[in-house]
């Protein structure tokens, strides 16, 4: 037996309301947002749009990813309210490797240009030590970088593309355990998470941009917020405890360590 809707009982359901979950029908349909009549009177009409990037069969692949890239980075409010969570994730998935995949490689440049840099400053200050252990590793590491600065770079673009199926299915995970610690039972699958992360990719292309680079990874975390608030409904700051849990468990486990490498790094240079 299909369902009904819960306003139109004799009539068959064509949905469901993405921030309620109550079943809709064709008339029920207010905004680009599919919200039930009742959603639409408590928070307003949606300016949810069709994602350029899920109209790639009419606009054609290249002018889908442009615009779909456009849309996350100067109307980022726009996009989270336009992530549907009941379609595929496959296709934003799909979306978030391509772009990933061109900022790789557009970075390669001054990416050289920083392994270089600092590749040759560590060298200089690891070469007036007497370095042992861990130092001499990391001296050795960075005399390499220095030495090899474009073979680094293009390794690191290549491996960015390669591991980024993984790591953004990793990320995503981390963030739905992250939305249960925050307080926050999701009300959308895995792949709606998905789908809020690489949609909220798009500001990494800027990161090919020398000095704008660090803040447009800045801005994507910002973005990856926005949206994963929007398809889980919750609050901003339940959606950075979501977002950030694992990163600064992470950092104060890293700061212990840091904190050790650098007595012994002080010790040698006393």
């Amino acid at each position: 037996m299909s369902a009904t809707c819960a306003i139109h009982t004799d009539t068959a359901a064509t949905g469901v309301c993405p921030r309620c979950g109550n079943f809709v029908c064709g008339q029920c349909v207010l905004d680009a947002a599919r919200n039930c009549p009742a959603c639409v009177k408590l928070i307003g009409a949606s300016s949810a749009i069709e994602l350029p990037w899920e109209q790639r069969e009419q606009l054609g692949l290249v002018k889908a990813f442009w615009e779909q890239t456009k849309l996350g980075i100067t109307q980022p409010g726009q996009l989270a309210a336009s992530i549907r969570p009941d379609r595929p994730w496959q296709e934003a998935f799909f979306y978030g490797w391509l772009l990933s995949s061109l900022a790789g490689l557009l970075s390669i440049p001054y990416n050289t240009f920083n392994f270089w840099s600092q590749g040759a400053q560590m060298k200089e200050t690891f070469g007036k030590m007497d370095s042992s252990g861990p130092l001499k590793v990391m001296g050795d590491f960075y005399s390499w970088l220095g030495d090899h600065p474009f073979l680094t770079a293009a390794g690191f673009g290549v491996s960015t593309i390669a591991i980024f199926p993984l790591s953004m299915l990793i990320v995503a995970a981390m963030q739905q355990v992250g939305l249960v610690i925050a307080g926050v039972n999701p009300r959308q699958p895995f792949g709606a998470t998905v789908r809020a992360n690489t949609y909220a990719l798009a500001p990494n292309l800027l990161t090919a941009i020398p000095v704008v680079g660090g803040l447009a990874g800045l801005y994507t975390l910002v973005v990856q917020v926005w949206t994963l608030r929007e398809v889980h409904k919750t609050t901003t700051l339940k959606a950075i405890v979501a977002s950030l849990w694992f990163t600064i468990m992470l950092c104060c486990c890293g700061l212990f360590a840091g904190v050790a490498l650098a007595a012994q790094f002080l010790s040698k240079l006393g």
